[in-house]
C-alpha cells in the first residue's frame, strides 16, 4: 500500500516534471522564434533604409549634373561661343 502510494507519487511528479520541461521548451522556443524575426525585421529596415538613402543621393547627383550642363550652355550661349553651345546642346539630346 505504501509502496503503490510512493510509485503513485514519483510517476505524478515525473509526469510534473515533464510537463514543465515541456512547457519550458515551448516558452523557449516562442522567445527565440520572437526575438529572430524581430532582428530580420529591424536589418530588413535597415537595408530598406540605406536602398532609399542610396537612391536619394544618386538622384541628388544627376541633378546637380545636369545644373550643371545647363549653366555650361548658357555660359557659352552668353559668350557667343555657338561652336561649343552647340557641342552642349547635343551631348544633352543624347
Amino acid at each position: 500500500m505504501v509502496l503503490e502510494r510512493e510509485q503513485r507519487e514519483q510517476l505524478q511528479n515525473r509526469r510534473t516534471q515533464q510537463r514543465e520541461r515541456l512547457l519550458k521548451e515551448i516558452c523557449t522556443r516562442a522567445h527565440d522564434f520572437r526575438a529572430f524575426h524581430s532582428e530580420a525585421r529591424r536589418k530588413q529596415e535597415r537595408m530598406a533604409a540605406r536602398v532609399v538613402e542610396h537612391m536619394a543621393k544618386l538622384e541628388a547627383a544627376r541633378l546637380k549634373k545636369e545644373e550643371m550642363q545647363e549653366s555650361q550652355r548658357m555660359l557659352a550661349l552668353m559668350e557667343d561661343n555657338e561652336d561649343e553651345y552647340r557641342k552642349l546642346v547635343m551631348e544633352k539630346k543624347d
